[in-house]
């Protein structure tokens, strides 16, 4: 009799369970369906106002741009011209500083280029002086052939060099150039005389 009633107690206990987990619903207090909505929600919402953000950037920076372009286009022709009163302006300076050191120096041009044509050889022909602020460049050419017109040149400078009226207001005489002329029958040369430093 014993043995019956723990049987039929056992089979009042056993019973199978026929559930799919799955299938169940989500009976937690915040759904795990509704987590994962949020954070997707979110991360749209986000990468919406990053990209937002961005083009905003990138508008302002263009309108920047727009004013920048406009601003260098109406100033052009001021900033041309300034550069042109600027070049201009150095040119004078230049040209007043050569004026300024011909009046102030100690060398008198007139009295230079009359003892020069004083001094001057036979076959010599002078084509320009260049009187600047360091000395006096003298071009010309001599007739004759390249040996003959080279010895007359040395010649030549070694009596500036001993003329106490020209080579009293240098410090040097030299000869820069000699050089054959192909077009003529003459050798061109450049004499260069060092003016003294002012005290």
């Amino acid at each position: 009799m014993k043995l019956n009633s723990q049987i039929s107690h056992t089979d009042v206990l056993w019973h199978p369970n026929f559930r799919v987990v799955a299938t169940l619903p989500d009976t937690k207090v915040i759904r795990t369906a509704f987590l994962v909505n949020f954070v997707a929600i979110g991360l749209v919402v986000a990468t919406g106002a990053l990209l937002a953000l961005r083009e905003q950037s990138l508008a302002e920076m263009r309108a920047q741009t727009v004013a920048l372009d406009s601003r260098i286009a109406e100033n052009a022709p001021k900033y041309a011209q300034a550069v042109k009163l600027q070049k201009e302006f150095t040119e004078l300076e230049k040209r007043l500083k050569v004026v300024d050191s011909f009046v102030t120096s100690d060398f008198v041009a007139s009295k230079f280029l009359r003892r020069l044509a004083e001094t001057l050889p036979r076959y010599f022909t002078i084509d320009a002086v260049e009187v600047s602020e360091g000395g006096v460049r003298v071009k010309g050419s001599i007739m004759g052939s390249s040996g003959k017109a080279t010895d007359i040149a040395m010649a030549y400078v070694a009596q500036l060099k001993a003329d106490s009226d020209l080579s009293g207001p240098m410090q040097g005489v030299m000869l820069n150039t000699i050089t054959r002329d192909p077009s003529a029958n003459r050798m061109v040369f450049e004499i260069e005389m060092k003016t003294k430093p002012r005290k």
